[in-house]
């Protein structure tokens, strides 16, 4: 990401400091943007602007530390993910979302898709892995992957 030890460091003191100040474990939908808005502001009052003088981009780095703290309810943004969603949303013939900051609009899609899928996931899970969300998170990752289909499946590296 570019930060240096220090500015790591302070990250993440902030995480921890988020995370010992609620509830874990679970968290409604309707929560999720503003208790990411508050860990994202919390992180990025600890790091220097990027060279261009604008605020780096915590982004992924914000939905990791908040799944690390709601395990059953955050979806995890990355380019990968969101260049999934993107084609997905698409083929199901909806427009992704324009209005709101990026996570946000990432996970208007990422549930509009994940109530479509998610008995399913949770049956084949059949109770054996607690966290569908970041089960549904992989397979949009996998998906998201620029050499996504060139790696045949079981070669040397490209299996999971």
């Amino acid at each position: 990401m570019g930060l240096n030890n220090h500015e790591r460091n302070l990250v993440s003191e902030s995480i921890i400091k988020f995370a010992d100040g609620h509830d874990l474990n679970c968290i409604p939908n309707d929560e999720i943007i503003t208790q990411f808005n508050n860990l994202h502001a919390m992180c990025a009052a600890q790091v220097s602007h990027n060279k261009d003088g604008r605020s780096r981009d915590l982004s992924s780095l914000t939905s990791k530390a908040l799944w690390c703290c709601f395990p059953y309810s955050i979806p995890i943004y990355d380019t990968f993910a969101e260049r999934s969603l993107f084609v997905l949303t698409r083929l199901m013939q909806r427009e992704p979302p324009v209005d709101g900051a990026k996570y946000e609009r990432f996970t208007a899609m990422w549930f509009a898709l994940y109530r479509e899928v998610e008995e399913q996931i949770n049956r084949r899970l059949n109770e054996e892995y607690p966290y569908s969300v970041r089960v549904f998170d992989k397979i949009l990752w996998i998906i998201g992957q620029p050499d996504y289909g060139l790696i045949p499946y079981g070669a040397e590296g490209g299996g999971m």
